[in-house]
């Protein structure tokens, strides 16, 4: 079998057809349980069986050179993770997943497939650039599930003999996402550790220890949401909550305004699906209401643009409910929270994933 870039395979570890205990041939895997992939995760074997994790497909580089890139799923669709000669801490040597740089030059990525003489479709994967004048071949340092890969010495061993296994064709890049579209949105995201009043009452009348302060990010994105809704800023004391949280559904039961809304809500499971649902709301002319996480705490926030085709959390443009301390004052003086992207949202509230995007429309 030629080996094809228009192709993906199985890449079979131990290449002697010697079956583990559980009667499955161990193969390249990308470690993890979600079968995402980011720079630094690790590379290992593990039983076959048919992961997207485990899935390759060959991307040329050069004459009779290749990257080896993984079809788990990255945070960008976009992007493409190659495996990796690391030259991390503590870990040069490992094999790992990178991203492919722009210019398609990064040496520790590209390797040479040699067919193994006497064995159908059995190949040595050789780093093309040496180290220190020695070439290393990729090698399955064991057969057990979970064990580690790395680039080692040639050796001539059985573990350093990969089985190429077609799999059918390989997907199509994705097509980068274009476009923009912003919402012209009359009432922005209220600051909630604002210290002035609003409607002729004091905002947070305890400082510090107010629940606003601390917890009304959901109560002031409401807010947000539905002013723009009903035509006239609504004061986020009025959104109900429990200690500060906010029933989301119970809302449009509540007659907060007088026009009639309902409630839509989509889990997400990932950056890029995250990124997908902002769009499809904005594209709707809804903004969409975003639920940070950093372990079990939550900050929200409002989107009501996007660029690039919202291809990356910086072209999703945010009204937070915080303002940054900037000296002087502002993050209390300020009635609104700054207007920014995304990225910016998740750095300044210490957040690190989503759980949720909703919103509320007529």
């Amino acid at each position: 079998m030629a080996l094809s870039t228009s192709r993906k395979y199985s890449i079979l570890a131990f290449a002697d057809d010697k079956q583990t205990p559980g009667g499955i041939i161990p193969c390249l895997n990308v470690y993890g349980t979600d079968n995402s992939v980011s720079n630094g995760r690790n590379v290992t074997v593990w039983d076959d069986e048919l992961a997207i994790s485990q899935l390759w497909k060959l991307l040329s580089s050069s004459t009779g050179k290749y990257r080896i890139m993984t079809l788990a799923t990255p945070s960008i669709p976009t992007n493409k993770f190659v495996l990796d000669y690391s030259i991390a801490t503590g870990k040069v040597g490992n094999c790992d997943m990178w991203e492919m740089n722009d210019g398609n030059t990064d040496a520790d990525t590209i390797v040479e497939i040699g067919a193994v003489q006497g064995k159908p479709d059995v190949y040595t994967i050789k780093l093309s650039a040496p180290k220190s004048g020695i070439y290393k071949y990729l090698t399955a340092e064991d057969r057990a599930n979970g064990k580690n890969v790395s680039w080692q010495n040639v050796s001539g061993a059985i573990n350093q003999q990969w089985k190429f296994v077609d799999r059918g064709p390989a997907p199509s890049d994705p097509v980068p996402p274009t476009g923009s579209k912003t919402l012209n949105l009359t009432y922005k995201n209220i600051n909630q550790r604002y210290s002035g009043n609003i409607g002729g009452v004091k905002f947070n009348p305890l400082g510090e220890n107010d629940p606003m302060y601390k917890w009304g990010c959901s109560r002031c994105s409401v807010a947000c949401v539905l002013s723009n809704i009903a035509g006239y800023e609504v004061n986020p004391l009025n959104i109900p909550h429990n200690d500060g949280f906010v029933n989301f559904v119970n809302i449009t039961s509540a007659n907060i305004i007088s026009t009639p809304i309902q409630y839509k809500t989509s889990g997400i499971i990932s950056e890029a699906d995250c990124l997908q649902k902002i769009k499809s709301f904005i594209d709707a002319n809804m903004p969409a209401i975003i639920r940070t996480k950093n372990g079990s705490v939550n900050h929200f926030c409002v989107a009501y643009g996007y660029t690039n085709g919202a291809a990356t959390k910086d072209d999703i443009l945010t009204y937070d409910t915080i303002y940054p301390k900037d000296g002087n004052g502002s993050e209390l003086t300020s009635k609104y929270g700054e207007s920014k992207n995304l990225t910016r949202v998740l750095s300044l509230n210490s957040m690190t994933s989503f759980s949720e995007v909703f919103t509320y429309h007529k």
